[in-house]
């Protein structure tokens, strides 16, 4: 696996989400590797990301990205945990909720209007917000690739995963099903090609 090869020693979870914040994951989890080297294998440079956290996958695929003087990457979540995002070059930081009119259209203007590489959403993980992210954002940015994190960890996500794969057939794919260590079976990380 290319991610494999990319060094994400500085890069990190932060604090669970699953337990109050309790305790601080200081490493980086097994799907930052594949995201860096999902990047770096397709040459994105232009990436949103919806669901910040703490910004470890969004640094992850800055580490992919081979010449960081390219890297446009928006990150968007309702809440700000690590403030020296605002400060990482190649890196934007934006606090709100990405269904919002007001923030799509700070996104949007992020990238110009062009289209971008990826889309990366793991957020809100029910379908409607979900299914919203997909939607605004595969119209106003099109994305060569989308990729959806816990497509299986709740009914709501396995509907939405299920109607993408259905959509999309050969185009879509639940990684952790070719590829155990990416991300744990009962969670799921699913990737659909659009272009």
């Amino acid at each position: 696996m290319v991610g494999q090869t990319i060094s994400l020693s500085n890069v990190c979870y932060g604090p669970s989400h699953w337990d109050g914040g309790k305790r601080f994951h200081n490493e980086p989890f097994p799907y930052y590797f594949f995201l860096a080297g999902l990047v770096r294998s397709q040459s994105c440079t232009a990436i949103l990301e919806i669901g910040t956290h703490y910004g470890g996958s969004c640094l992850a695929m800055l580490h992919g990205i081979a010449d960081r003087s390219m890297a446009n990457i928006v990150t968007v979540d309702i809440s700000d945990l690590n403030p020296e995002l605002h400060m990482t070059p190649g890196v934007t930081k934006l606090v709100g909720d990405a269904n919002d009119e007001v923030t799509l259209k700070k996104t949007a203007l992020c990238f110009d209007d062009a289209p971008i590489d990826l889309l990366y959403i793991d957020a809100n993980h029910r379908f409607s917000p979900t299914i919203t992210n997909l939607g605004l954002y595969c119209l106003l940015l099109r994305p060569r690739l989308v990729v959806i994190d816990d497509i299986v960890l709740n009914d709501e996500m396995h509907t939405l995963w299920n109607a993408m794969s259905g959509a999309y057939g050969a185009d879509a794919a639940n990684c952790a099903e070719i590829e155990s260590e990416i991300r744990a079976s009962d969670v799921g990380f699913g990737l659909i090609k659009l272009r």
